[in-house]
């Protein structure tokens, strides 16, 4: 492989618990060779939480002996995704670096010209990848949606890719983040009965199949009435986050409750899992949409 191969990019998905990261083909729309995941502690120090992104990055480019000089990330918001500055504050995760030039510090640690090292959205990412090589491929038009530690939305239209942010949209008592992201299943549980799992897959493991049918029935109803606001009759919906993997819960329930409002919706569940945001990051080089 030479180095000014421009197909063969690092991609890095930073999220609230972890990063993921591996070597993305954007030719042949795939990734090569294995992907590293470490767990990073987002309440961490600048250093430990830096440090790990690092680590990952460079556990995947070891076997290529500095032959690659392109990296992407998929980075949660809010972030100034062009300069490279995180701008997240408030928001119980990564204060640590706020306000840090995370380009400047990568490409430092790393070796990597400045230029050469993108930010993208990761809801962003994750849409242009499920459009670039999975779910959405046949689809001109598509909403992507992630369900999971937040609530992440964005919109592609002829393969140009962009962040919608509707979890910062009010609703109800808040935000959609509020409603629509693990937090809520955690926070609902612990209203009915007491206890308060760590995540969904830990709230599933408790509930009995009726506390588990009344909450994703609730959830199911908030999401219908938040969605018809921004949805139009004929729209193709890609679902993806951890949530979104318990889709057989609640997924029926929020088409029969659009349905109700005259809303005729495509649902499809995301095809490439984790490694969708990793493309989608990549393919940056490709074709940028911010």
């Amino acid at each position: 492989m030479k180095k000014a191969d421009n197909s063969i990019i690092i991609g890095a998905d930073i999220g609230g618990s972890h990063i993921t990261a591996a070597i993305v083909d954007i030719n042949k729309k795939c990734l090569i060779g294995n992907i590293v995941r470490k767990n990073v502690n987002s309440k961490g120090s600048k250093v430990a939480i830096l440090e790990t992104w690092v680590n990952a990055v460079k556990e995947v480019i070891l076997p290529y002996h500095g032959e690659l000089d392109k990296l992407a990330f998929a980075m949660p918001g809010p972030f100034d995704y062009s300069k490279g500055i995180s701008l997240i504050k408030g928001l119980d995760k990564f204060e640590a670096i706020y306000g840090l030039n995370v380009k400047s510090y990568m490409s430092n640690a790393l070796n990597i010209p400045e230029e050469n090292i993108l930010f993208r959205n990761d809801a962003e990412a994750f849409l242009h990848g499920e459009m670039f090589c999975g779910a959405g491929k046949d689809c001109q038009k598509a909403i992507g949606l992630t369900l999971g530690t937040g609530f992440g939305s964005a919109i592609s239209q002829d393969g140009f890719t962009k962040d919608l942010n509707l979890g910062s949209e009010p609703f109800r008592k808040s935000i959609a983040d509020d409603y629509f992201s693990t937090r809520w299943f955690i926070g609902r549980y612990w209203a009915l009965k007491g206890e308060k799992p760590a995540n969904v897959k830990a709230f599933l493991d408790l509930a009995n199949i009726d506390i588990q049918a009344d909450i994703f029935e609730e959830f199911s109803l908030n999401l219908a009435d938040f969605l018809s606001r921004y949805l139009i009759n004929g729209d193709t919906v890609i679902l993806g986050g951890n949530i979104a993997q318990s889709s057989h819960l609640f997924l029926p329930l929020l088409e029969r409750n659009l349905s109700k409002q005259n809303l005729n919706i495509t649902f499809k569940l995301a095809g490439l899992n984790e490694e969708a945001a990793l493309i989608g990051a990549a393919a940056s080089f490709e074709s940028i949409s911010v």
